[in-house]
């Protein structure tokens, strides 16, 4: 999924506007002997204060639109004017082919990205048995699976920590993620149903490319099978029941695995599974503001980020036992100002939608702030980011909605459906080109229409775009308004 942010292109404009206006006009008023040099911008001026507009229809603009689907659907409401869409009937929004197996190699790049032979087979429609499959893999010498494992893995992934989503995703894994070797080496990260699908992207797009979660209760668990990640996992201090068996010697070479500039991401990783934040007014007399942003878990790890807290965030604070607990402790902040800069921290390194849904949105919600938002899964599908004032929340249920979508067109692309069919699940946010052509008279009433308050803030701000190279290329008829 590629982020595309709106845009506005001036393709043909009539030269000489104008002057063509000017000449059009002084025919009505047969006062063709009185335009001179530089007569225009007062006469179309007089005209538009006269309300004789239709001679601005003499002169046109092309402008093509980089939008959503949604305010083109707005945008061709306007009739006075011609139109040329993006298709979706012709044009497929994924990478992948609707009818894929249809050679020897496309069944080794289908196996090479996770597909199980029966799978490939039934995608080819008849063109390969599953036995044919098996054919094609063992000529190419394409080392085939164990069952149940699909797909490539990145093993060396966490050989070093050096992005913010390797520093957040040990952070989860410290947190919420469990390491064992019993058959064979596995990684498992674990988190409620209803925020893991963050995760679970994330593990698609840098460890696994056909990882799968699984539901446990009220959970999902993402799981892949890697010696390198394991060797990796173990060499940094992350040890099988680390609960009980990490030992201070563990969480020394945790925390100095992890480059200082991407201690904040650790951390938001951490808390993102084993801790809290929460801004909120306490209901005493003084209604006073108050703050709670924690991290649970091994007692010389939380002493590591005391450490932190004191040296990048002047707030001093120790990890006390869980009640209840033989080794879980706490560490909390609860000054609004200290918690708030721990916030900046963590949110440094953060894109979209690469966190904890509600926690996340609570820091967004708190500190503000415009956050980048990562390019994830297919890069042919494309959509438009809403409006930036949309809150924290809803962006994140968002960009669930859009990854399901991507997810859902991908699968019916891949059964052999047709764009023009597979296209009923595209969302409106979905992007799209459209060249628009009208006259001058109809883009002075969009413009007048699409840029005021009440118009919806996408379309404000394409409109306003479009307003902008107007002016520029004629700015006797779109660079001065009437007078009140």
């Amino acid at each position: 999924m590629i982020f595309v942010e709106q845009a506005a292109i001036l393709e043909a404009f009539t030269s000489d506007a104008a002057l063509l206006i000017e000449r059009a006009g002084r025919t009505c008023y047969k006062s063709e002997g009185r335009a001179e040099p530089g007569s225009a911008a007062a006469f179309i001026r007089m005209l538009r204060k006269r309300g004789h507009l239709s001679v601005l229809e003499h002169a046109s603009a092309t402008i093509r639109f980089v939008t959503d689907r949604g305010i083109t659907h707005e945008l061709v409401r306007h009739r006075l004017a011609a139109y040329s869409q993006e298709s979706t009937r012709y044009v497929s929004s994924t990478s992948e082919a609707g009818d894929p197996a249809e050679t020897d190699q496309d069944v080794i790049e289908l196996y090479a990205a996770g597909l199980s032979m029966r799978r490939i087979a039934e995608m080819s429609k008849g063109r390969f048995t599953e036995w044919e499959v098996y054919k094609a893999l063992d000529e190419a010498d394409v080392a085939r699976r164990s069952r149940g494992n699909t797909g490539v893995v990145v093993s060396d992934y966490f050989d070093q920590i050096d992005t913010a989503e390797k520093a957040y995703l040990l952070g989860v894994i410290q947190a919420d993620g469990s390491i064992r070797k019993d058959d064979s080496p596995q990684v498992a990260i674990t988190q409620h149903q209803d925020h893991a699908w963050y995760l679970h992207r994330m593990v698609t797009e840098f460890i696994r490319p056909a990882a799968r979660a699984s539901v446990d209760k009220q959970c999902r668990q993402i799981t892949f099978t890697s010696q390198g990640l394991w060797n990796a996992l173990v060499g940094m201090g992350v040890v099988p029941n680390k609960s009980y068996d990490q030992t201070d010697e563990d969480i020394l070479k945790l925390w100095t695995a992890i480059p200082s500039e991407l201690i904040p991401s650790f951390l938001r990783g951490f808390l993102d599974g084993d801790g809290g934040v929460r801004f909120f007014t306490q209901s005493n007399p003084g209604r006073t503001d108050s703050c709670n942003v924690h991290w649970s878990g091994h007692p010389a790890l939380l002493l590591r980020i005391a450490d932190w807290l004191e040296n990048v965030c002047a707030y001093r604070a120790r990890p006390l036992p869980v009640a209840g607990t033989a080794h879980l402790h706490r560490l909390a902040v609860t000054t609004p100002s200290a918690g708030e800069e721990v916030v900046r921290q963590m949110l440094g390194g953060f894109r979209w939608p690469y966190g904890h849904p509600t926690k996340t949105a609570r820091m967004i919600d708190r500190v503000g702030g415009r956050y980048p938002t990562a390019d994830f899964g297919d890069r042919a599908f494309q959509v438009i980011h809403p409006d930036r004032t949309m809150p924290a929340s809803a962006t994140f249920a968002w960009l669930k909605a859009m990854d399901a979508s991507e997810r859902s067109y991908a699968e019916m692309r891949r059964l052999g459906v047709s764009p023009q069919f597979a296209r009923s699940v595209l969302p409106n946010s979905l992007k799209t080109e459209i060249v628009m052509t009208a006259n001058f008279r109809e883009w002075l009433h969009v413009i007048d229409l699409r840029t005021s308050t009440a118009a919806h803030p996408q379309i404000r701000h394409l409109i306003g775009l479009a307003n902008d190279l107007l002016i520029t290329a004629c700015p006797e008829v779109f660079g001065e308004m009437l007078d009140d």
